[in-house]
């Protein structure tokens, strides 16, 4: 693009914030933590497309995996589910709450108001760097 060198390893993405920041947090090195983006362009099916073919009960209940993200539902009991799962985004809102996507049997939910508190635990998802 014509920049000078010390300007070639910054990134657009390791600049912007809100949804579309890249921020490796504990994901190995060469990944980071899907952010409001990525889920919203992954997700847009949501619901049991997004779902893996384990942890269901009854087995006819079992998600589709259609995009290969086998989401895992937070377990209740050895064959039971809450049929949702909240992923972490890496960006907060303010310092006690965390922007997140909750994914559903039925359902991906997420907002710009949508926040959870840190005292809160929910999953973060590590993709590969682009």
């Amino acid at each position: 693009m014509g920049l000078p060198a010390k300007y070639d390893s910054v990134l657009w993405k390791d600049t912007v914030g809100g949804y579309t920041r890249i921020h490796q947090g504990i994901c190995p090195e060469g990944w980071h933590i899907m952010n409001g983006y990525e889920w919203k362009n992954f997700t847009s099916r949501g619901g049991l497309s997004l779902a893996s073919k384990v942890n269901w009960a009854p087995l006819d209940m079992a998600g589709a995996n259609l995009l290969g993200l086998s989401v895992l539902f937070k377990m209740r009991a050895y064959e039971l589910n809450w049929g949702h799962a909240s992923f972490f985004f890496p960006t907060e809102r303010e310092f006690d709450a965390v922007f997140y996507i909750n994914v559903g049997e039925k359902y991906v939910y997420y907002g710009e108001q949508h926040v959870l508190g840190k005292q809160n635990h929910a999953y973060i998802r590590c993709v590969k760097d682009y």
